[in-house]
């Protein structure tokens, strides 16, 4: 029995050991499928902040796909993301994970969702713009300037000149 686990453990490391390449060809990046689910509940004040942000992201980003989960009707989530929820331990909204090859990235909170763009982009993904002005910003530039002014995030993200106005 014990060389039998023994066994067991070390093809577990080889096998580990093998698939911990840490970079990877472009051509193979590009072929990895992104998938991020958003879970959310539409009486919850963290999230109808967030809300227009991810609603954004879905329909700009389209080499995501997005998996929106309105855990009020969780029954009516795909399978899929009932299983990541119970696999992730879901305790709250909002949250959003990234899958990414193997990498797993579990965001909490409006503000920690609201950085999904910088993980996106760490990964090649470009992420929307929005030109004020003669300047182009991006959604990310919006949500940290409203963090700093400790205004809520922008609710359409439309450029307005709340943050613009006098800088």
């Amino acid at each position: 029995m014990r060389s039998m686990i023994f066994v067991l453990l070390a093809a577990l490391l080889i096998v580990g050991c093998a698939g911990d390449e840490k970079v990877k060809s472009e051509s193979q990046a590009k072929n990895q499928t992104v998938k991020v689910f958003f879970y959310f509940s539409p009486t919850c004040p963290s999230c109808i902040k967030i809300k227009p942000y991810m609603d954004l992201m879905r329909r700009e980003v389209k080499d995501v796909n997005f998996d929106f989960c309105n855990v009020s009707n969780f029954k009516a989530c795909t399978n899929e993301s009932k299983w990541l929820a119970k696999h992730i331990r879901l305790m709250g909204v909002p949250t959003a994970v990234l899958m990414y090859g193997s990498n797993v990235t579990v965001l909490v909170g409006w503000k920690d969702v609201g950085k999904l763009g910088d993980y996106l982009q760490e990964f090649g993904i470009a992420t929307p713009s929005i030109v004020y002005g003669n300047e182009s910003y991006d959604v990310q530039d919006c949500i940290k300037c409203h963090n700093q002014k400790g205004l809520a995030p922008p609710s359409t993200y439309n450029c307005t000149h709340c943050c613009h106005y006098g800088s």
